[in-house]
C-alpha cells in the first residue's frame, strides 16, 4: 500500500490549499481596497489674489487668441472665439467676451475647455490644467463687469441673482 496516502497527509494537505486560497483571498481584498480611488481632493489652491493673477496669465497664454476682447469699438470683433459669441449672443443681453461673464460656472468652464464645443477643438490636461481651469475661473469672476449679473442655466435661459 505505498500508493495509497494516508488520511494525516490528506489532511495536511487539504489545510495547506485552504490556507493558501485564504491568503490568496485576502491579498486580492488588500489589493482591491488599495486600488479603489481615493476622495477627491480639492488641489491647493494659492490665496485669491494669486489664483486671480495665474488665471489672466492662463487665460492670456491659452485662450486669449481667440477669447480676448479685441478691438470692437462699433466694429465686429476680429478674434475668432470673440466674434462667433457675439453672434450667438447678439439677441441675449449676455456678453461674447468671456472676460466679461459673470455666468460661466467652473463645471461648464471645464466641460466646454475638455470637450471643446462648435469650432472649439478639446483641449486636454497638457494642453490646460485642472489648476489652469480653477484659476481661470477665479479671473473671470474678478474681470467681469457685473459679478451678480444674471446666470445662463440651459439654452435661452437666463436668470436673475
Amino acid at each position: 500500500m505505498a500508493e495509497s496516502i494516508s488520511v494525516n497527509a490528506w489532511k495536511g494537505r487539504i489545510v495547506k490549499v485552504a490556507l493558501g486560497l485564504m491568503l490568496l483571498g485576502t491579498a486580492g481584498v488588500v489589493s482591491g481596497f488599495a486600488m479603489q480611488s481615493p476622495t477627491p481632493q480639492k488641489p491647493n489652491l494659492p490665496h485669491e489674489s494669486d489664483l486671480v493673477t495665474q488665471g489672466r496669465l492662463a487665460f492670456e497664454r491659452n485662450c486669449a487668441a481667440c477669447h480676448a476682447k479685441g478691438p470692437s469699438e462699433g466694429r465686429v470683433p476680429l478674434l475668432p472665439g470673440t466674434f462667433a459669441l457675439s453672434l450667438k449672443y447678439r439677441d441675449d443681453k449676455i456678453p461674447a467676451a468671456l472676460e466679461d461673464r459673470s455666468d460661466l460656472t467652473p463645471e461648464y468652464i471645464e466641460t466646454v475647455v475638455r470637450h471643446g464645443i462648435f469650432s472649439m477643438p478639446p483641449l486636454g490636461k497638457t494642453d490646460v490644467s485642472d489648476q489652469e481651469l480653477i484659476a481661470i475661473g477665479a479671473y473671470f469672476r474678478e474681470s467681469s463687469k457685473n459679478p451678480n449679473g444674471p446666470i445662463r442655466t440651459g439654452p435661452n435661459k437666463v436668470i436673475d441673482r
